[in-house]
């Protein structure tokens, strides 16, 4: 399933990030990548949601949570 779908309050793994290599740089720059638990703490299916990475929250695009797999 794409982090787009996942519920608030989940806490889910990253699979896989299907974008390009500019979208993998900006979201290793904020710590998001393969094998990393991410907790979804705001998605209301339509524009951007917020997820909790290591102690800090980040703002992801639809688009970008899209192509982020998740478990």
């Amino acid at each position: 399933m794409f982090l787009a779908m996942a519920e608030c309050g989940k806490k889910v793994l990253i699979k896989e990030i299907t974008g390009g290599v500019e979208l993998k740089k900006r979201l290793s720059a904020l710590r998001i990548y393969e094998g990393v638990e991410i907790e979804v703490v705001r998605n209301d299916f339509s524009g951007p949601m917020i997820v909790g990475v290591l102690n800090s929250k980040v703002v992801l695009g639809r688009g970008e949570a899209y192509k982020i797999r998740v478990e």
